[in-house]
């Protein structure tokens, strides 16, 4: 999903500006009494509850369905903590020094005013990054539950898991995530290809496979995908002894290697050119047999 930061950066400044005119007409010394203590105490405690629940919030994001682990929420507790203990001092200052030391109040609800700011800039980028990357987290939970049951053999389960993540995502906003997860399921059809009904398996492969090619934001990988593609359709030639198959393979492989030609990528181009030349082999083997 291509990020636009910009959009977040607008509701910052307007909301920014919107909180400053807000306290410039009504100062926090009107809303509150900054010399009563407890005030400061709440804020502290406030603070201290915000550490907490970004502890618990890490904690648990890899034993729970929580996708998401914050990254700002600390500085936003740091930034609450600390207005506390300012008006805690200034409440105490009050109370036990008026004599000997004044401060203006005017000042502690510049200070406040500066802090709130803060704080909706920093709550504002961890909603920008919650934004982003929520789907991003998602798919990685999901990767891993699927790539154990990979690892255990249990290929039918991988493959659902794959198909619930999927159906949640919009290919046209997540078209690498999208991409991601179509390669994953062809990688595991492959797999299960070695188990059982081999070549409806690998044609489901081949299927996963087609869709990334759709895909224009993933143009840099179809010349590998379509070189899988090509070996899948050479497999199943060779399987049902089908010239079909072989054409299909060559024209891939030819297809890619144009492609890498483009891109100037050596490595991509002769493995490309190994696979085409093999094909040839087969086809003028086949035919002359």
């Amino acid at each position: 999903m291509k990020r636009k930061p910009d959009l977040f950066i607008v509701a910052a400044i307007i909301m920014v500006l919107s909180a400053n005119y807000l306290l410039f007409k009504n100062p926090i010394g009107y809303l509150v009494n900054l010399k009563d203590p407890w005030f400061g105490v709440g804020l502290f405690a406030g603070g201290i509850l915000l550490v907490l629940m970004n502890f618990f919030a890490k904690r648990t994001y890899s034993k729970s369905y929580i996708n998401y682990k914050p990254r700002e929420i600390w500085l936003m507790a740091i930034l609450v903590f600390v207005v506390g203990v300012i008006s805690i001092v200034y409440s105490m200052v009050g109370k036990y020094f008026s004599d000997r030391l004044i401060i203006e109040e005017l000042y502690i609800n510049l200070i406040i005013q500066i802090f709130i700011s803060a704080l909706i800039i920093v709550a504002i980028r961890e909603l920008y990054t919650y934004t982003y990357e929520y789907p991003v987290r998602k798919v990685l939970k999901v990767m891993d539950k699927a790539g154990q049951l990979i690892d255990n053999m249990k290929y039918k389960e991988a493959l659902s898991e794959f198909d619930i993540v999927e159906k949640k995502l919009n290919c046209f906003k997540h078209p690498h995530i999208y991409g991601w997860i179509k390669q994953s399921k062809g990688l595991c059809c492959l797999e299960l290809a070695k188990h059982e009904d081999r070549k409806k398996n690998l044609l489901l492969a081949v299927n996963e496979f087609e869709q990334i090619l759709k895909l224009k934001e993933l143009k840099a990988q179809h010349g590998q995908v379509k070189v899988d593609i090509g070996n899948i359709f050479y497999e199943i030639a060779e399987m049902d002894n089908n010239a079909s198959y072989y054409e299909n393979a060559l024209n891939l492989f030819n297809d890619a290697l144009i492609q890498y030609k483009l891109e100037k990528d050596f490595d991509g181009c002769m493995n490309a050119l190994r696979n085409a030349e093999r094909t040839k082999t087969a086809l003028v083997l086949g035919k002359t047999s």
